[in-house]
């Protein structure tokens, strides 16, 4: 409705022109006329002026705003990050741990077998999480500004909780693969698991060998009341296909080896490129950075 009341006074005041130019020159009702268009054409100009005024200025509020939150939540991610950061370790800027967090959440959700832990971004993340709270404590309450940073508060946990969440399922579903792996490590070598992903597998072996002693291996013969759990568990599937994006350019990449029945395929992966491949040829690649599940 007050898209089209412009129009409607528009009209009007055209029509009310075209009367005018047939009344008689020096008659009083021309002047009449002439006071009644200019004072509709003031009140309209006013009306539109109004309108672009205030539209300008919410616009030019809500810009401010929203510059002022990014720069604020980038102050407090710097601040915390500096807090957390060991005088000898290079300092990471938010962003970059963010990115980092992101990466290591996409490559654990779609990589088949479990990744090697990022304990140390975990724990830097959930230190800003914790001073982002504090700070949100401090913010006036009906503040935009407290549910933008609300939001972003909640966007970093999911990710964070999703990444964790996916390495417990992993555990949960290889869990005698996953140990046994983590027990043949050379020394020296970094743990896959971290000490509490550790103690859960652990303690999952404990309980699943438990119950089933207690449901089904004690009603069976003796030669069958003992159960090889690398055998009864599946592996990791590590020839499923994945989505890749390359970060870094490779060269001579083995796709398919040699056999009777075909050549040896090789590659090379162009930086930015993306690919569907199988996971076993990339795994290398994923460990070491040079590319991106998606």
């Amino acid at each position: 409705m007050i898209g089209t009341m412009p129009d409607t006074e528009t009209g009007e005041e055209n029509c009310m022109e075209e009367n005018l130019q047939r009344v008689r020159k020096g008659d009083v009702k021309a002047s009449v006329h002439r006071m009644e268009i200019d004072r509709i054409r003031f009140v309209l100009s006013s009306y539109l002026r109004s309108r672009l005024q205030k539209q300008y200025e919410e616009r030019t509020r809500i810009y401010y705003i929203l510059l002022a939150i990014s720069q604020t939540m980038s102050d407090e991610l710097s601040e915390a990050s500096d807090l957390s950061a060991d005088d000898n370790q290079d300092v990471m800027t938010p962003a970059e741990l963010i990115a980092k967090l992101e990466e290591a959440w996409l490559n654990e959700k779609f990589s088949p077998e479990l990744l090697e832990n990022k304990s140390e971004i975990v724990e830097c993340v959930m230190e800003q999480l914790t001073h982002m709270e504090e700070n949100l404590q401090r913010v006036r309450k009906g503040d935009v500004k407290a549910s933008v940073h609300r939001m972003e508060i909640d966007r970093i946990r999911f990710v964070l909780s999703s990444y964790l969440r996916s390495r417990l399922q992993k555990i949960e579903k290889h869990f005698p693969h996953i140990l046994e792996k983590d027990k043949s490590r050379a020394e020296g070598d970094p743990s896959f698991l971290s000490p509490q992903e550790f103690a859960f597998a652990k303690e999952y072996l404990a309980n699943t060998e438990t119950y089933l002693k207690a449901v089904a291996l004690r009603h069976m013969p003796p030669n069958l009341q003992t159960v090889d759990m690398l055998k009864a568990v599946p592996e990791p599937c590590l020839d499923s296909f994945v989505f890749l994006r390359v970060k870094e350019r490779q060269e001579n990449i083995l796709v398919e080896p040699e056999t009777d029945e075909q050549r040896e395929y090789v590659v090379d992966l162009e930086e930015g490129s993306q690919h569907l491949m199988r996971y076993r040829t990339i795994a290398p690649l994923v460990a070491s950075g040079a590319v991106q599940l998606i």
